[in-house]
């Protein structure tokens, strides 16, 4: 499924992420704003995850759908990515850009499950639309993009189909909670954070590129906004 619903939980990024956006959506708002030097009296609306959608998360078709985009999309999403792509943990829009959201609260989050893509014909997609990818931003061919880091580096595609592949306007935020202590191993720092952060970055020989500006790593105290 496309559209998946959430209760509101408990504990980790997930329920960081459920209360920022849905109680303090201004904290997040200011930090987007901060990091990609955007006018002051930028506005971010967000669809999702939201109190009354569910927190529904989406993929696939359905997140262009509820970022109002699908009509802009000149290249399709299936000649990109095969079905049951990412799952975003949150989505906005601003003006006619839009913002894509990774969460994590704790550094083994990092570590993801390589691509298990379920046929030959979705994992060589994937394979070519990474290799096209890695060739932009001038990574070698060989660098293992569908390995450990295999989310980290999905997230980077996406950024690509919609900037360069539909010359859509997208920000692609991952945003990092610390002092979570719902969860172990949550970061007590942003340091903390920053050296795991660079590690996957180095793996994935991304430090610097061309789309470095259109990324940002946002780090949140979960403590400053739930008690």
């Amino acid at each position: 499924m496309s559209r998946k619903e959430f209760k509101k939980v408990e504990r980790g990024s997930q329920r960081d992420l459920q209360v920022l956006i849905n109680e303090h959506p201004e904290m997040l708002n200011n930090e987007i704003i901060k990091s990609f030097s955007l006018l002051e009296d930028t506005k971010v609306k967000w669809v999702s995850p939201l109190t009354n959608d569910d927190y529904a998360e989406y993929r696939d078709y359905d997140f262009l759908k509820v970022l109002s985009v699908k009509s802009k999309i000149t290249t399709p999403l299936k000649d990109f990515w095969p079905n049951e792509g990412p799952q975003w943990d949150a989505l906005g829009v601003s003006d006619d850009a839009v913002i894509i959201v990774e969460a994590k609260a704790n550094i083994p989050e990092f570590v993801t499950p390589a691509c298990s893509a379920k046929s030959k014909k979705s994992t060589k997609l994937i394979n070519k639309s990474l290799d096209k990818v890695k060739k932009y931003l001038n990574v070698r061919n060989e660098v293992n993009w569908v390995g450990k880091f295999y989310q980290y580096a999905n997230r980077i595609a996406h950024l690509y189909y919609f900037r360069v592949l539909n010359k859509i306007p997208a920000y692609l935020v991952n945003i990092y909670f610390y002092n979570d202590d719902t969860v172990e191993f949550s970061p007590k720092s942003k340091e903390e954070w920053q050296t795991a952060i660079l590690i996957v970055k180095s793996y994935l020989e991304i430090r610097g590129h061309r789309l470095s500006e259109y990324m940002a790593d946002v780090f949140i105290d979960v403590k400053s906004f739930i008690k």
